[in-house]
């Protein structure tokens, strides 16, 4: 499913703003809503509108939800450590955990409407063993809940990952990374919308995505799960349509290189299969991580990258 198709010539605009909403029902941008009768410019201005607008954030002069918060790991971490900032890079040093089929850890997400920064209850996802690259064989079946959260169970030392095939969304792979070795909850993470990644696509590329190929969406975290400044990432394989890009105030830019604050970046057009992402800061070269990922042609490709040995 690609939507968006109506609206190469305003598309920056369209996506910028998220105001194409025209675009779900078929049509162009010329339904979108007039941007000059802003709501606010600063959250005070939301405050001020009355309850119905009160607390909610300014974006795009438009006030919408607050995204869900970050919700910390109960211990501190991937290194199972609490507190000092000597910890962010600890797990560099650790070897992946020993498959242990008789402990059993939990992986969860809380996932959230890049749109309305409501969470999204009720998705199924299947989960996935990444040798088995087309989940024929799911370990089990989970719906998110009221909150959004998707829960895995699963045991000690599992490399795998969600495969999220929902209708109102992307069709996303969401890795889960690094092997498990004790429970973990990742931050809150959008689901995003064929028209966005197309229009992205357009505005980045000059053209659409390539039907045979996928997207790949990168977070660059410290151990205690914190956005890294100032990462890039290189793939093991590459197509000559490959594109790499990052994310500045939540939109994808090629003008910059390395992460922002946000810890965003990706890749347009990546060959399928399993494909080895490595995570380097830039200012240095050093290398901070690795991991492989699941791509499928259409789909979109999304993994929090930590520091690994």
């Amino acid at each position: 499913m690609v939507i968006g198709r109506g609206c190469p010539l305003r598309v920056a605009a369209c996506v910028r703003h998220l105001l194409c909403f025209a675009i779900l029902a078929g049509v162009g941008c010329s339904f979108a809503l007039d941007v000059s009768e802003e709501q606010c410019s600063s959250p005070d201005d939301c405050n001020r509108r009355g309850p119905e607008l009160a607390g909610r954030v300014c974006v795009d002069r438009v006030c919408r939800p607050p995204p869900p918060p970050i919700v910390p790991l109960g211990d501190g971490g991937l290194d199972g450590e609490a507190g000092p900032e000597d910890l962010a890079f600890s797990c560099m040093k650790k070897n992946k955990p020993t498959a242990d089929p008789s402990v059993r850890v939990k992986f969860e997400v809380a996932l959230y409407s890049i749109l309305s920064n409501e969470p999204t209850p009720g998705i199924s996802a299947k989960v996935c063993s990444r040798p088995d690259q087309m989940c024929a064989a799911p370990s089990e079946t989970v719906t998110s809940s009221a909150a959004g959260v998707l829960a895995a169970n699963a045991t000690v030392g599992f490399e795998g990952f969600f495969e999220i095939n929902d209708a109102q969304y992307t069709k996303t792979l969401f890795m889960f990374n690094p092997p498990l070795a004790k429970d973990i909850r990742l931050p809150a993470t959008p689901l995003v919308l064929d028209f966005l990644v197309e229009s992205y696509a357009r505005t980045l590329l000059g053209g659409p995505n390539e039907p045979d190929l996928g997207t790949m969406l990168i977070r660059a975290t410290d151990c205690q799960l914190t956005f890294l400044k100032g990462m890039t990432a290189e793939l093991g394989t590459v197509h000559p349509k490959t594109k790499r890009f990052f994310v500045s105030e939540n939109t994808p830019r090629v003008d910059i290189d390395s992460t922002t604050e946000e810890g965003s970046m990706g890749f347009y057009n990546v060959p399928t299969g399993s494909v080895l992402v490595t995570l380097f800061e830039k200012a240095t070269g050093k290398r901070i991580g690795a991991s492989s990922v699941i791509v499928r042609a259409g789909w979109l490709s999304y993994i929090y990258l930590t520091p690994s040995p």
